[in-house]
């Protein structure tokens, strides 16, 4: 299933089977999450949403973001964050990648 809407020149495509939306076991959703993605001309930005439970209060959320700052360089970072009944948590993670003018990556 691909599904794309386009506002204001911002165009979100969803591009997911329901299997991987929902799990299921012994006729009960166990396992869900949404995500989207956005590709502008210079960055990447994406989050995923998962098992959000608004009446025991957990939820896990992942957010990329990666950056082109010159013909180079990337740089970019990743945000893990989970907050369960007893417990909440997160993890931020920074990365970069500069390439020469030959392409090869360091």
């Amino acid at each position: 299933m691909v599904c794309t809407i386009t506002i204001e020149g911002v165009t979100l495509v969803i591009n997911k089977t329901l299997s991987s939306f929902f799990k299921t076991q012994q006729a009960q959703f166990v396992t869900w999450q949404i995500e989207t993605e956005y590709r502008g001309s210079h960055f990447t930005a994406a989050v995923t949403m998962a098992n959000p439970d608004i009446l025991r209060g957990s939820v896990i959320v992942v957010a990329h973001f990666l950056q082109s700052v010159s013909p180079q360089l990337v740089l970019g970072g990743e945000l893990v964050y989970h907050r369960g009944r007893a417990e909440e948590g997160g993890i931020l993670t920074l990365a970069g990648q500069y390439s020469d003018s030959d392409g090869s990556g360091v």
